[in-house]
């Protein structure tokens, strides 16, 4: 009886645990869980500055500027100018890309101005060569426009093989200003002009060379833009020719340029109505002496010498050397480094050692 009790009591005991004991089945997903990782995105490269667009352009080798790229590879052109009083205002000139200035004879002197483009109806006046004239055009394999020549100059001309118009020979490039004509013996000799469209025709005419000799690509080499110059402080250049001609270049800061003043007065171009500007002076010494009863003078332009180089407001010596009358002038500082020049417009004074 005992022992049938016992059971019973445990049959109770088992079935109350069941009730409140039970554990539930775990419930599975249906379909198994995907963790997707996403990686992170790669940094974009910066896309590079193109820059502006050179298509169709090139350098030009006396500025430093990007230009017509048909221009780029022509000759320049160089033209003797006037340049005393009677002379003035000349017109045309500020198109220039290099003008060179020298004594001719006693306290005179005249420009060489050097174009690679140039689109103006009236140029000048235009004079007569000397004989180192033609160096100035030969030192950029340009081609050579004057109005007449001294003996030396027309020999220069004959031994050098100058590509050349002269004014008494080739009337159609050239025509006179009456209202230039002066009183005196020579009343017609400030008076000449060119234009420049006759004066293409006129070249074309005479079959000379237009390609640029690749040898004279690259006359200059040029600072950047924003670096800074070293050199000697000075902000006006006073180039003393001769007693009565005196020549200053008066630098404008933050313009990057010298205006240019003759014997005290701006330096105007009639065509332009614009005072002269250009950025950079080149003082080039060289010998120099008198080699006639007309005070003309013979100047050394082959060889080589020293020179003082004004760009951004700063002087810097320079060292100049040319191997021929028909190679291009080579410009270095005096650590034989190359010279740079600031991008755009260059006066040279030749002045006696």
């Amino acid at each position: 009886m005992k022992k049938l009790l016992l059971l019973m009591a445990l049959a109770l005991l088992l079935t109350a645990c069941q009730n409140t004991l039970e554990i539930e089945e775990p419930i599975l997903p249906e379909e198994p869980l995907v963790v997707e990782i996403t990686p992170e995105p790669e940094p974009e490269e910066e896309e590079e500055d193109p820059g502006p667009d050179l298509t169709g352009l090139a350098l030009n080798a006396l500025t430093g500027h990007f230009i017509d790229e048909e221009a780029a590879a022509s000759r320049p052109i160089a033209i003797v100018i006037d340049n005393i009083s009677a002379a003035l205002p000349q017109s045309g000139i500020a198109q220039a890309d290099i003008i060179y200035e020298t004594l001719a004879e006693g306290a005179t002197t005249r420009l060489v101005a050097i174009f690679t483009t140039v689109d103006s109806e009236r140029i000048g006046p235009v004079r007569s060569t000397r004989h180192n004239f033609t160096d100035f055009a030969l030192a950029h394999d340009a081609i050579f426009v004057h109005h007449g020549g001294s003996p030396q100059g027309y020999a220069a001309i004959s031994n050098l093989r100058v590509d050349n118009l002269d004014g008494m020979h080739v009337s159609a490039a050239f025509f006179r200003d009456r209202t230039r004509a002066t009183g005196g013996m020579r009343p017609l000799e400030h008076s000449s002009f060119v234009r420049s469209a006759e004066l293409f025709d006129a070249i074309d005419a005479r079959g000379f060379r237009r390609d640029l000799n690749e040898e004279f690509s690259q006359i200059f080499e040029f600072f950047d833009d924003e670096c800074e110059v070293a050199g000697e402080e000075m902000h006006e250049v006073v180039v003393t020719f001769a007693p009565g001609k005196v020549g200053r270049f008066n630098y404008i800061e933050g313009a990057n340029v010298y205006l240019r003043t003759q014997n005290d007065n701006p330096h105007i171009d009639e065509y332009s109505g614009q005072q002269l500007a250009v950025e950079n002076v080149i003082v080039k010494y060289a010998r120099m002496r008198v080699m006639d009863g007309e005070g003309r003078r013979d100047v050394t332009l082959v060889g080589e010498g020293r020179g003082t180089l004004h760009t951004r407001g700063v002087s810097i010596p320079v060292l100049w050397s040319r191997e021929s009358n028909h190679s291009p002038t080579i410009w270095t500082f005096e650590d034989g480094e190359p010279m740079r020049i600031t991008r755009g417009k260059t006066w040279i004074c030749i002045m006696p050692e």
